[in-house]
């Protein structure tokens, strides 16, 4: 009660978040995962179910390890690779999945987005990237812009600099039909699109969240270059 009188967060004050029905320690060092990020989840979960192999995920930006952890519990999956610039973050996301049992299944490393997979290919590359334009930024919710890691959360000049970079490097990443997952800022869906058009993805489409907003987007490496 007195974190939250301070204008801490719930889940912060609390020091854990539900997320899919599991939970995860969360503090400052990490964001607060979101309920529109589920649906996320939800779209890989599904594209695995399709796969005759199980396929290896990266989770570029892992924070809390939410979208890993989940992934780990919920998917057909061979392995999960989770990535994050923040040491306190791969912190709090080691606990996570320890304490949630799925520590064996994710490998975690240090690094910006993909950078860590040293040319690993991959079948999945899942993100919520930082899409927070920085002139965005001071109108932001004070529980948003004072508590929560802004590592996480500017995403640049524009609010795709992080977007751009790691479709870039999803193009290399991915495995031949391999799927590109990413959340999105709704007022940056087209841009987002484009992007991934821009870098050779096939099939990109843009999926609504259940509140009607297109938060996903959602693009396959092509079968032959």
């Amino acid at each position: 009660m007195a974190r939250r009188l301070e204008g801490w967060p719930a889940a912060y004050a609390a020091g854990r978040a539900n997320f899919r029905g599991h939970w995860l320690a969360v503090d400052p060092r990490v964001l607060i995962p979101r309920p529109e990020t589920e649906g996320l989840v939800q779209l890989v979960v599904d594209w695995t179910a399709r796969r005759r192999e199980p396929p290896l995920v990266a989770d570029a930006g892992t924070g809390s390890g939410a979208i890993a952890i989940a992934l780990a519990l919920e998917a057909r999956v061979a392995g999960i690779i989770a990535t994050d610039l923040s040491v306190d973050a791969l912190n709090v996301a080691i606990d996570n999945a320890t304490a949630l049992g799925v520590r064996e299944r994710i490998s975690l490393r240090r690094g910006n987005l993909l950078e860590p997979l040293l040319e690993e290919p991959v079948d999945a590359v899942v993100s919520n990237p930082p899409y927070v334009a920085t002139a965005e930024w001071e109108a932001l919710e004070p529980m948003v812009k004072d508590r929560e890691p802004r590592l996480a959360l500017d995403g640049g000049v524009d609010g795709l600099g992080p977007t751009r970079a790691l479709a870039a490097q999803a193009a290399r990443a991915l495995t031949p039909g391999g799927l590109l997952a990413l959340e999105l800022d709704e007022r940056r869906a087209g841009a987002t699109a484009a992007i991934l058009t821009a870098e050779g993805f096939a099939d990109v489409t843009v999926h609504d969240d259940l509140s009607g907003r297109p938060r996903y987007a959602l693009g396959r490496r092509p079968e032959r270059e």
